[in-house]
């Protein structure tokens, strides 16, 4: 996925019961390893992709929350996500635990604070990218 720039790409808001932040990202589709039967979408196609936390006005006042956990999606730059469709609000989540993002054919692993095993930022793109393909073709166990 790759984030853009411009007016209403990325809108912070408060959840319904006021008591977080959250932002939605339109995100371009560039390639899909795995597709949801349910609610498919294809290269080119824009979709909003939401994170937890952002920072929003609020009465004049400015509030902010970050989760080391789910790092901000920035416009221009290329992501490897893993997506949730959520039906009811008609957005994908994104996996909170896992990012990475694609520069200079490089991997950049997007976790603070955590080390993940075997997946080393620096890695070359198109190989972690073959090997992740791979693994979601594999078929699920019970």
């Amino acid at each position: 996925l790759r984030g853009h720039d411009g007016p209403g790409r990325q809108q912070t808001r408060l959840t319904e019961d006021e008591t977080d932040i959250y932002t939605i990202n339109e995100m371009e589709v560039t390639s899909v390893l795995k597709n949801n039967v349910a609610r498919p979408i294809k290269p080119g196609d824009h979709i909003n992709v939401l994170r937890s936390g952002g920072g929003i006005n609020i009465k004049g006042r400015k509030a902010k929350t970050l989760y080391h956990w789910a790092l901000w999606l920035e416009m221009d730059r290329t992501y490897l996500l893993y997506l949730s469709f959520i039906p009811e609000r008609g957005f994908y989540v994104a996996a909170s635990l896992i990012s990475h993002e694609l520069r200079d054919n490089k991997i950049i692993i997007l976790r603070r604070g955590y080390v993940t095993q075997g997946l080393e930022t620096g890695r070359n793109a198109e190989s972690f990218i073959a090997s992740v393909r791979t693994a979601v073709a594999a078929p699920c166990d019970d």
